[in-house]
């Protein structure tokens, strides 16, 4: 059991809001995904699964 999101890979950039979280608590998982076509909207990154994991 755990938690996943989808966010753009960009999520994993430098940011010093989440950067020390990030640090700590690192993805399980990531899952790219080929990128998605949205009706009326294009998006210029990737999006992608992250998946952290409940410990213990």
């Amino acid at each position: 059991m755990g938690v996943a999101f989808k966010l753009r890979l960009t999520f994993l950039g430098p940011a010093k809001s989440r950067g020390r979280w990030l640090k700590d608590n690192p993805p399980d998982r990531i899952v790219m995904l080929p990128r998605a076509t949205y009706r009326r909207r294009r998006c210029s990154s990737t999006e992608t699964w992250f998946v952290w994991e409940t410990r213990g």
